[in-house]
């Protein structure tokens, strides 16, 4: 497991937690880009 992944997952699963929690008013979508 790379090191980083300790620094960023704890921080990630926080902003993933108040996005859930939160009411939004319309829909909301993720536009991800990935390339090797």
């Amino acid at each position: 497991l790379p090191f980083y992944y300790l620094i960023t997952f704890p921080f990630v699963l926080l902003l993933n937690y108040m996005d859930v929690r939160k009411k939004h008013k319309t829909g909301t979508g993720l536009i991800a880009k990935a390339w090797k």
